[in-house]
Order: structure tokens, then C-alpha cells, then sequence
């Protein structure tokens, strides 16, 4: 934060950061934090990129981020009838980038 950023700014930008995080785990905890740092990631990417603020308006950042979430889970789906066996069954219980 420099001397031209706004108090009231900054504390509104922590604010619908809080306010999307808590929508989108439904209470939001540090171990959502911890276990979910993607979705976090993106979150914040949706709000924030190279020090600019890109949207505050909490319903454009929720339906970003559910259209990302739906095509997450339409590949997820595309790949398992597509027969992929890229990774093995024990890789993919693992591998916890495959769920959001």
C-alpha cells in the first residue's frame, strides 16, 4: 500500500475478498485455505492481477467463478468418458487438483 491508495479502498477490496471466499466454501476456515490454495489463487485473480483491481462488484467475481467451476467440471467429465489414462486410478484419489 502506497500514499495514494485508499484507506476505505484497501478495507473494501479485504472485504469482498472475505465476502468471496466465504460464499464459495460456505463459511470459510484457514483449513479451506490451506487445503483449497487454488481456488483461493483464482479467487483472488478474479478480484486482483499485477497490483490492479479488477472487479469489486462481488456478483460479477461469483459468476466468474462459477463458469470456471462449471467448466472445470465438464472436462473432468469429458476426460472420464474419454477414456484418459493419463494417470492412474491411485493418482487421481491423490492428485487434489482435479477437485475445486
Amino acid at each position: 500500500m502506497d500514499t495514494q491508495e485508499s484507506d476505505l479502498g484497501i478495507l473494501d477490496l479485504i472485504q469482498v475478498f472475505v465476502e468471496a471466499l466465504d460464499r464459495c466454501f460456505e463459511n470459510v476456515c484457514e483449513l479451506d485455505l490451506i487445503f483449497h490454495s487454488e481456488r483461493v489463487h483464482y479467487i483472488l485473480d478474479e478480484i486482483v492481477m499485477g497490483g490492479m483491481v479488477l472487479e469489486t462488484n462481488i456478483s460479477s467475481i461469483l459468476q466468474a467463478i462459477n463458469d470456471q467451476k462449471k467448466l472445470h467440471e465438464n472436462s473432468l467429465k469429458e476426460t472420464s468418458h474419454s477414456g484418459d489414462t493419463s494417470l492412474s486410478h491411485r493418482d487421481k484419489a491423490t492428485d487434489y487438483s482435479y477437485r475445486w
